[in-house]
């Protein structure tokens, strides 16, 4: 039975040696070495085709002078691939572009940013307070003429201090009768930012903001017939007060309002600037004149909170008097540390104040 080996399971014998079956092919064999090769035919078709070709003249010295051909280039790379190696390249490049510096030296500290832009005289941070019910108003006593602020000709929100406010002149509202019915409202316009300079109205000698800068909508105010605000002593019995109401246009009530002002009628003043704050609480024309009333009826802790309000309001006008008459409330809060700490911030600051402030 003819043996097989691992290397070559089909053949019968071992593995046959290219020297062996050059010398078979030029006939140098001796008979047992034929016979290996013979098997080793019968057994490897391939081998027996080979053995045939070997046969050809000259086929022994050509394949003495055969070599393994040499490796060819690669393939070219596909475009998918080449780009995916370039972007790989760049991803890699930029990674060590952005890491290395920061490797090389400490992140920087993000330096902390205020909310509000330094405002060294600004009033601290404002507590809220329920709001002021005209029970609360009726109630008050109003100070002496001597001890009342925000009256004098030679305040900045006074009209003969207008040559130093900068601003765009319009004329004065004249007073119309009440609008019976809501105008309709259009597209609602921007309110601006900060600026330098913007459009006041000036309303029986004192500054106002025009409500074109307060407000998105041209501001209504909703109205009781006749007008008693003082009858309804709270929010429950104003919203019983059904069927009654009617509208007004902004500067026509405002006009109304400033006239108690400077009447030194602060109660029905204040009651009116209340009016105003209970449908427009971020007013600032309302908020700083509620304040200067709440004070000249020695209604202080009112008072501090309107101003604090209209100090740091995102309308900037009446910034310098209201700092300035929130640090006089102070006083007359008692706060003696708070207001030296507030009147020294507005003599430092500079501005209209200053001096003033210096000399407490």
């Amino acid at each position: 039975m003819p043996t097989r080996t691992p290397d070559h399971p089909f053949a019968p014998g071992g593995p046959v040696s290219r020297e062996l079956l050059e010398a078979y092919a030029a006939g140098r064999c001796d008979p047992d070495q034929r016979h290996a090769v013979e098997r080793a035919m019968e057994a490897d078709p391939l081998l027996r085709d080979a053995m045939d070709g070997l046969h050809l003249p000259g086929a022994i010295e050509a394949l003495r002078t055969l070599r393994p051909p040499p490796p060819g280039p690669p393939p070219p790379p596909s475009r998918g691939r080449t780009l995916l190696v370039v972007v790989g390249a760049l991803l890699l490049g930029g990674t060590w572009l952005v890491v290395s510096p920061m490797m090389e030296r400490p992140a920087p500290v993000a330096p902390e940013r205020p909310l509000r832009p330094t405002m060294p005289t600004a009033p601290a941070p404002v507590e809220a307070l329920p709001p002021m019910e005209v029970a609360e108003v009726m109630e008050a006593e109003e100070r002496p003429a001597n001890e009342r602020i925000g009256h004098a000709a030679d305040e900045r929100h006074h009209e003969a201090m207008r040559h130093m406010v900068e601003r765009t002149s319009i004329d004065r509202m004249e007073a119309r009768a009440p609008d019976t019915a809501t105008p309709p409202r259009t597209a609602p316009r921007p309110v601006p930012a900060h600026r330098p300079s913007r459009q006041l109205v000036f309303l029986h000698g004192y500054k106002l903001v025009h409500p074109d800068e307060l407000h998105p909508y041209e501001p209504v105010l909703h109205q009781w017939q006749g007008h008693t605000p003082a009858a309804h002593a709270d929010h429950d019995a104003r919203n019983a007060a059904t069927g009654q109401v009617r509208t007004m246009a902004y500067l026509p009530f405002m006009d109304a309002a400033m006239a108690r002002f400077h009447a030194h009628d602060h109660k029905a003043a204040l009651v009116e600037l209340l009016f105003v704050l209970d449908q427009y609480p971020d007013d600032v024309n309302a908020l700083f004149y509620a304040g200067l009333c709440a004070y000249n009826l020695g209604a202080y802790a009112r008072a501090e909170n309107f101003l604090a309000q209209a100090a740091t309001h995102r309308i900037d006008t009446f910034d310098e008097e209201a700092r300035w008459y929130h640090a006089l409330t102070l006083e007359q809060l008692g706060d003696h540390a708070g207001a030296r700490q507030a009147f020294a911030r507005i003599a430092a600051g500079g501005g209209f104040y200053a001096e003033r402030a210096g000399e407490r």
